[in-house]
């Protein structure tokens, strides 16, 4: 017997047709432009794109993921009239380097100066001249537009530690940084001032933003890891007043780290690294630079490469002008760092401004009066020069990442 065969047609089904955190996972994986779009596809979709796990995973995965291709530059400019600071992102492919501005959310007619950023997120302190204590910091994402502006610590009643009735309004910066703390699921903005001058010890201020909330202690004491090989004017607080490069600090391992030398303690020249763990809240005396061992100069700069503590140490008084990477091969060990690489390549005087995707460096020079900035690739040792930005009298950078990332 012949029986009919009913031949069943699949319905037609859609990528809306999908369980939410199926869906939800997808959209995680897409770049931050893509997935802000879908945000207009449909109602479903926005609601998907907005989920607070589909944003977190998107954050994770962009920050994570080692293909960034965008760096923050502010460079200090000038033309025949008025200085200009300009902030612009750089975006660099195989083929061409491109350049565009970033502007915050909320114009604002103050100086503005980038503190970092972190995963999309950029902080920026805007200083106000009479403003209640001098102005205030903004954190704000390029992408969606969205801003929070965040007032600075009250300090009205703030009295000096002798009873010294007049305190500073504006308090000398020795550091700030702005970071992510995976244990507590929360932005940290973290500054190292001083209010009363440098005879006075020095405060340690930080804000949640979860919480809203500022929280302050005074440096009375550096706890070091290693005590031993510290030398013993380096135990003095005062050493924070020589803190080098106070923004575009990059955190690693859960901390924030300046390089600070001996100048005004000791005779001889010397440095050493100071930390703040973001987790603990803590101030630390890291580790001591040997100028024995490395021989330190003023414009060395401290960063990060592969996932490791490094110093950029230009050789200036080389015929040609070189520099050497020294890298701290075990975190928080002294005697763990090594000299990593020497390169040799440029001339005339072309110094290094810091790392970006740990094999490309980003590069100032000098040349017939002129400064330009250049990529150069440590393994390749390709340069790209950057013709977008010339005439520079300043220049810092950092990495950044576009993302959804919210300020609220």
């Amino acid at each position: 017997m012949v029986r009919d065969l009913q031949l069943s047609v699949r319905e037609e089904t859609s990528i809306s047709d999908l369980p939410q955190d199926v869906l939800g996972l997808i959209l995680s994986r897409l770049p931050a432009r893509s997935l802000l779009s879908c945000q207009c596809v449909c109602k479903h979709f926005n609601a998907v794109s907005r989920n607070p796990i589909v944003l977190a995973n998107h954050v994770k995965r962009a920050s994570t993921s080692n293909t960034t291709t965008f760096c923050s530059v502010l460079h200090h400019g000038s033309d025949e009239i008025i200085d200009r600071y300009d902030h612009v992102l750089l975006e660099n492919t195989d083929d061409s380097v491109s350049l565009s501005h970033v502007r915050p959310s909320n114009p604002v007619s103050s100086n503005i100066s980038i503190v970092d950023s972190c995963n999309g997120l950029f902080c920026a302190e805007i200083e106000t001249p009479g403003a209640e204590n001098g102005g205030c910091f903004l954190i704000w994402n390029p992408l969606t537009r969205e801003n929070r502006f965040v007032k600075k610590r009250n300090v009205n009643t703030l009295r000096a530690p002798d009873n010294h009735a007049v305190a500073l309004r504006n308090p000398y910066t020795f550091a700030i940084a702005f970071g992510f703390t995976h244990k507590t699921n929360d932005y940290k903005l973290v500054r190292i001032v001083s209010y009363f001058g440098f005879d006075y010890p020095s405060t340690v201020e930080v804000y949640n933003m979860t919480t809203e909330k500022w929280s302050s202690y005074d440096i009375t004491t550096l706890p070091c890891l290693e005590p031993d090989k510290v030398p013993p004017y380096f135990n003095s607080p005062s050493i924070l007043y020589s803190i080098s490069y106070a923004y575009f600090t990059q955190p690693l391992k859960r901390a924030f780290h300046w390089l600070a030398d001996s100048a005004g303690i000791e005779d001889r020249l010397s440095k050493a690294v100071v930390s703040f763990d973001l987790e603990e809240e803590q101030l630390n005396l890291f580790t001591w630079l040997d100028p024995f061992k490395i021989p330190l100069v003023e414009l060395a700069i401290l960063d990060s490469l592969n996932d490791k503590l490094s110093l950029i140490v230009p050789c200036i008084d080389c015929p040609n002008p070189s520099f050497d990477i020294w890298v701290m091969t075990e975190y928080g060990y002294q005697d763990s760092w090594t000299r990593q690489l020497t390169v040799e390549q440029f001339d005339g005087l072309a110094m290094p401004v810091g790392y970006w995707k740990d094999d490309l460096f980003i590069m100032a020079k000098f040349t017939m009066g002129e400064r330009f900035m250049f990529f150069y690739n440590l393994i390749t040792q390709e340069v790209k020069i950057l013709p977008l930005l010339r005439n520079l009298k300043y220049s810092a950078f950092c990495d950044y990442v576009e993302t959804l990332e919210t300020v609220n």
